[in-house]
């Protein structure tokens, strides 16, 4: 059995050098898609000897397509390994290499899944948040072909016959809010890209799916120090190439904002990230939305899940 890491990429370099590291550690064998990087993600990528390096050529962000991109070249190395499906921007957290509930998952059947729990890591690296329930990344390769969604698609196969083994010693270390200025043009990116594409998507569901950060960050705790990798016992610590470059959601977002025009993104929470601001002029909001909306949109993201939350929800919506 052969431990394969299952990777997409574009213009990763701010983080994968670290990545790699983590995740030679566990895997044989690291597949990376490309889809068309402008920095050195490619350079960096090919120095790593378990790399095996692939091209992604679509011109479209499409989820789906590039598991099964992955997938596919990875029973290139056989069907009966284990496969992890991991971001740039995770990795396993260190503990994992003295972890019993991680060396004893190999010994599950064929199609059980490992579903791992986000450790979001603050620009700080001293502490974390979470809130988010464990999901499935990783498995046992039974042969099944993972199906999907351009946005948010399961990364493995799953059925409803599906058995989830839960690790809870080991969490996967989101580092995206460690580079924040990087994250919140992710952020408006995926915003803009949900409006665009589904319009019909409430505005109100488009604002807590992306801002969520903004409240969870207040519950975050100390980050354990044997989560993090270290240069003496692990051969690296972890670092980010932070640039001064634009990030390449900025062209996009432009694109899209010059196809449809500014105002129909109006009801979005953007306007006051510093990249978007010169656009906000050009938003002919209502009173309502300029001044009362962004202080509701505050509270109600706050709110648990509760009934009166749906109600908060279907008001805002109305008001609009």
């Amino acid at each position: 059995m052969k431990k394969i890491c299952l990777t997409p990429v574009k213009n990763e370099d701010w983080i994968i050098e670290s990545f790699l590291a983590a995740a030679s550690l566990w895997a044989d064998i690291i597949i990376i898609a490309d889809q068309q990087s402008t920095d050195k993600t490619e350079e960096i990528a090919r120095s790593f000897d378990k790399v095996h390096f692939i091209k992604n050529d679509s011109l479209q962000y499409d989820e789906a397509y590039r598991q099964k991109l992955l997938l596919a070249e990875a029973r290139k190395f056989g069907n009966d390994n284990f496969i992890l499906a991991l971001d740039a921007d995770e990795m396993l957290s260190a503990n994992f290499l003295h972890s019993k509930e991680w060396a004893s998952f190999f010994n599950n059947a064929p199609g059980t899944a490992m579903a791992l729990q986000w450790a979001n890591v603050a620009p700080d690296f001293a502490n974390y948040w979470t809130g988010f329930q464990h999901f499935p990344v990783g498995f046992m390769d039974d042969g099944k072909e993972v199906s999907g969604k351009v946005l948010h698609s399961p990364r493995i196969p799953l059925d409803s016959g599906t058995i989830h083994v839960k690790m809870n010693e080991v969490m996967l270390l989101h580092l995206q809010y460690t580079y924040w200025e990087r994250m919140l043009a992710k952020q408006v990116w995926y915003q803009i890209y949900e409006r665009y594409h589904y319009p019909k998507k409430s505005y109100v569901d488009i604002y807590e799916q992306y801002n969520h950060f903004k409240y969870l960050q207040a519950n975050a705790s100390s980050l354990p120090r044997n989560w993090l990798y270290n240069d003496d016992i692990n051969g690296f610590s972890i670092k980010l190439n932070v640039s001064n470059e634009p990030f390449f959601w900025q062209e996009q977002i432009e694109q899209m904002l010059q196809e449809k025009g500014v105002e129909y993104y109006s009801k979005l929470m953007i306007w006051e990230y510093p990249f978007m601001r010169k656009y906000k002029s050009q938003v002919s909001a209502s009173f309502f939305s300029r001044t009362l909306l962004p202080e509701l949109l505050s509270i109600y993201g706050g709110l648990p899940n509760r009934f009166y939350k749906r109600w908060f929800r279907n008001f805002l919506i109305q008001m609009s």
